[in-house]
């Protein structure tokens, strides 16, 4: 899964920039494009707290590639969280299979105290028998 998740991320990446270098001359960058460079002026007005924004006025590209970083950023912010929560996963399990792992190995140590202890009671049984069934 997380190796589908990087090629989709790198396909986006890719087809960012070949929509970039494409379109370089309509979106004003480069030497052939400065002359005609498209500008856009951002607004933002909260009718219900009196704030009204407005920007100077900025390149078309510039917004473009600002949105692209963005969305980079929110895609790697994304993975990020998701490997923490994968990381303290197999954290948890690790401790878990440790905890299982000394239980294993105090029941097979309490059982060949058993055996040993069983062996031992049956070599002193069996010079009893022998020695009644002599008599």
């Amino acid at each position: 899964m997380r190796f589908i998740k990087v090629l989709l991320l790198l396909a986006v990446f890719v087809l960012g920039l070949l929509f970039f270098v494409q379109n370089s001359s309509e979106l004003g960058f480069g030497q052939q494009g400065a002359e005609q460079a498209k500008t856009l002026t951002l607004h933002l007005d909260l009718y219900f707290s009196g704030l009204n924004w407005h920007s100077d006025a900025i390149p078309l590209y510039i917004v473009i590639l600002a949105a692209f970083a963005v969305g980079m950023l929110f895609a790697t912010t994304l993975l990020l969280v998701d490997r923490i929560r994968v990381g303290c996963a197999l954290m948890s399990r690790k401790r878990a299979v440790r905890i299982l792992e000394k239980e294993v190995e105090r029941l097979r140590a309490e059982k060949s105290v058993k055996a040993a202890e069983s062996k031992a009671s049956e070599g002193k049984e069996l010079p009893a028998k022998a020695e009644s069934a002599k008599s």
